[in-house]
């Protein structure tokens, strides 16, 4: 079974500006990225898309063996991922190297093991599941913890009525989608669909959960980093590099 790696890094961010290329402990977002696609022995693709050259550039110092220059009309801040990942599959078929599944990996995750990698593409191929997704376990945020409106006029979600409490055992298991790790399938993305109707789910920690979309976010990081988990992965995804 093909899978390539994509990481898609647009030059542009308004919550944190360079934001693809900001710095967490030695190595930049998109380092982080590629170094877990690299780790992970998966692919013989690693595929960055961006529209910024400099991006390009410091993708190609860390590995990235495709370097796609993404048109800015799909650099936008109102631009869906799903438009990325049909120009990288259609890019890569003009190139003459074509691939059945796509595995996505955002720069804003930086905290992905490798391993994380390798068992959501042999969780992928070895069942019937069309697509699997990284999510972390959001069971305290139930429904009826949860309001809506503004903070004048609060309103439980979905306006059910929780005003008798709740007991915590009770509460329904929930997920989150963290955005470290996508496998989708080519087919899907090509007619405009995310996600097959079979999904499955690999777990990751919430701690090691980290989105990046503003500097609040990028300090939590780097607070995570002086961590002995975060200067673990730190660790497996670097040693090589740092070690020339």
């Amino acid at each position: 079974m093909s899978y390539f790696a994509l990481i898609p890094a647009r030059g542009g961010s308004k919550g944190l500006p360079g934001k693809n290329l900001a710095y967490l402990g030695r190595h930049p977002l998109i380092g982080w990225a590629i170094a877990a696609a690299e780790k992970s022995g998966m692919f013989k693709e690693i595929v960055l898309s961006s529209d910024e050259s400099e991006i390009l550039e410091t993708g190609k110092k860390y590995g990235a063996t495709k370097l796609l220059s993404r048109p800015k009309g799909i650099a936008r801040d109102d631009t869906k991922q799903i438009e990325v990942m049909k120009h990288a599959l259609q890019e890569l078929d003009n190139l003459g190297t074509s691939f059945e599944y796509l595995v996505l990996l955002q720069p804003t995750a930086p905290f992905r093991p490798p391993c994380l990698v390798r068992d959501s593409i042999a969780l992928h191929a070895n069942s019937n599941f069309a697509s699997v997704i990284s999510v972390t376990d959001v069971t305290n945020m139930n429904d009826s913890t949860l309001y809506g409106g503004d903070l004048s006029n609060l309103r439980s979600v979905e306006g059910t009525n929780f005003s008798g409490g709740t007991l915590r055992q009770t509460f329904t298991r929930k997920y989150w989608r963290n955005g470290a790790v996508y496998v989708l399938n080519r087919k899907d993305i090509l007619r405009d669909s995310l996600y097959s109707e079979r999904i499955a789910g690999i777990q990751m920690s919430h701690e090691l959960s980290i989105n990046i979309d503003n500097f609040s976010d990028l300090e939590t990081a780097r607070n995570l980093l002086q961590t002995y988990k975060g200067q673990e992965i730190q660790r497996v995804l670097f040693e090589a590099l740092e070690s020339r």
